[in-house]
């Protein structure tokens, strides 16, 4: 019996042993192979080469959209993945009806690209108008959260037009009128603007400035329950150069008077004042705790410094000259704190990452500096996207730009000629938005993808829906030149929204 006989035994068992060796052997390969793929690694059949391939996610908005990569039509539209040989690409996003989205990047193996913010627009672009009031429009705002949207006449105190973009009546957003508390605003002969300081994060409340012949005042406007709107200027007896709201909710403010540069903290039921600077030159508020601001310094009057200030605790950053505007900024991106200052005379921003972190560990704070952007000219101004993900520092027309997720920079100028009076502003997370010729221009955050949109008024802002697939603006109306109306302007199809 062969199971008895000790030779054959042994070799069973050899066999046994080398089945087992080549079954490691072979779950070791293929492990190692899937590795390799994990990180790109792919075999060129043309070339017996050994290549690692990158990993580029295309999405758009509306998706479905047709991509070319270097001039060739890919088989699968957005939103997709693709792994590809590393080098230099052009991908082209297209869809029919719609303007084209284009970019040109290095893809590096085994790294990944995301572009997940491409968006088409309508070749053809109708606005509709939606409201031709008798008098045209002195002031138009929307809430952080893109639902609501308040207009108002020129000069009309008392009533605002309130648009809810969340409800329809004939495809077209539900409007009301919301009557304001007999003298909110102080009455006063002449002219009188209204200006959006900020909204509260509840969407209900909007901090505004009211100018007349004469002076100045403040007020919150609820347009939920406008009964409880109320004059800040009044109600706390003061008459600030400046209000914020602290922490974006109303129930403290920020007040800040420019004659003697100091800014104090009030709590409004119980007019409690709290200091929380003097010589006060430029400040911006983050959440309940933290301000960037800068002060005069005390050695010398040409110098300011750049205090950091968290749970009433100062802490130096760094001395730049005093000039007449100091731009600053202070915000929160993937857990890093990022505060952002803008030297006009040296035509340089300043980029801090997390520097209470080395204040606190009583570090370098040198370390802290994460980069400069240099300018070209004197800078107006410095802003963080939607998403606090890029950082944008403005001189005239030419930007420099910093991306906080990837760490690239960008800089480059707006060949298209600005609009005067025309701001510019963020659109998005990745977009940016002003007026050129008459009309909306919208580009991406690099400096690619110019779009020129529908004319618009350039002392009113641009709004959007929750999804930008409508855009609202406001600009002569089409019953009469010589008045304003509100449009819309559907930038998808209805199928695409």
């Amino acid at each position: 019996m062969d199971f008895l006989d000790p030779k054959k035994k042994r070799n069973r068992k050899v066999r046994l042993m080398i089945g087992h060796a080549l079954m490691v052997i072979l779950v070791a390969f293929g492990s190692f192979i899937l590795v390799l793929q994990a990180y790109g690694f792919d075999y060129n059949r043309k070339t017996g080469e050994v290549i690692q391939n990158g990993l580029l996610y295309l999405d758009s908005a509306p998706d479905g959209a047709t991509i070319k990569l270097n001039g060739l039509t890919h088989n699968k539209p957005t939103n997709t993945r693709l792994s590809l040989p590393g080098g230099i690409y052009t991908v082209e996003i297209s869809k029919e009806g719609y303007r084209s989205w284009q970019r040109t990047f290095e893809l590096e193996g085994g790294k990944v690209e995301r572009f997940s913010y491409p968006a088409l627009y309508l070749n053809e672009l109708t606005p509709k108008e939606l409201l031709a009031p008798a008098k045209p429009f002195g002031f138009a705002s929307q809430s952080p959260d893109r639902r609501w949207i308040v207009l108002q006449e020129k000069n009309q105190l008392n009533k605002l037009t309130v648009y809810d973009l969340a409800k329809r009546r004939d495809k077209k957003p539900a409007a009301q009128t919301v009557n304001l508390p007999a003298n909110l605003l102080t009455p006063a002969e002449g002219s009188h603007t209204l200006s959006l300081v900020e909204w509260s994060t509840d969407n209900k409340n909007l901090l505004v400035l009211h100018r007349f012949k004469g002076g100045q005042d403040f007020a919150i406007i609820n347009i939920d329950e406008p009964s409880k709107s109320f004059n800040i200027n009044r109600t706390l007896n003061i008459k600030p150069s400046l209000v914020n709201l602290y922490d974006k909710k109303v129930e403290q403010l920020y007040i800040y008077e420019t004659a003697k540069k100091t800014l104090r903290r009030i709590d409004v039921s119980s007019k409690k004042v709290t200091p929380v600077g003097s010589n006060v030159l430029s400040y911006k508020a983050h959440g309940d705790d933290k301000i960037l601001m800068a002060i005069t310094s005390k050695g010398d009057k040409k110098q300011a410094d750049i205090i950091l200030r968290e749970n009433e605790q100062n802490h130096l950053l760094r001395q730049i000259p005093v000039n007449k505007k100091i731009p600053l900024d202070f915000a929160r991106f993937d857990d890093n704190w990022y505060a952002v200052i803008g030297v006009v005379s040296e035509k340089r921003t300043y980029i801090y990452k997390n520097p209470l972190e080395f204040i606190k560990e009583k570090s370098n704070l040198d370390h802290a500096l994460l980069l400069t952007l240099k300018s070209t000219g004197a800078i107006s101004q410095v802003a963080f996207s939607q998403n606090s993900r890029f950082i944008m520092s403005q001189s005239g027309q030419y930007l420099s730009v910093y991306d906080a997720e990837t760490g690239k920079r960008y800089g480059y100028k707006v060949k298209q000629p600005l609009d005067k009076g025309a701001e510019l502003t963020w659109m998005d997370g990745h977009r940016l938005l002003t007026r050129s010729a008459g009309k909306i221009l919208v580009f991406d955050f690099n400096g690619i993808n110019f779009q020129k949109l529908i004319p618009a008024n350039v002392n009113m802002p641009v709004m959007f829906d929750r999804d930008y697939t409508e855009l609202y603006s406001i600009s002569a109306s089409t019953k009469d030149k010589k008045k304003s109306g509100f449009f819309m302007t559907n930038l998808r199809f209805e199928e695409d929204k």
